[in-house]
């Protein structure tokens, strides 16, 4: 015989899986989004460090 209510409760779990699995790559998209947005700013940033960097080594 078939298990409705085991059925039912595995159904349920991996609704609540796919909506945990949604929700995270919402997160990533939005800070993927975030990185393609600001990629020159961050780029920007970081080559002047290097550069405070080298002028620091060589000083």
């Amino acid at each position: 015989m078939f298990d409705y209510k085991k059925f039912s409760r595995e159904l349920e779990q991996t609704n609540q899986d796919i909506e945990k699995t949604r929700i995270e790559w919402q997160k990533t998209k939005a800070q993927m989004d975030f990185l393609v947005k600001h990629r020159y700013k961050i780029w920007t940033i970081y080559l002047v460090c290097i550069a405070l960097i080298i002028l620091g080594l060589v000083k």
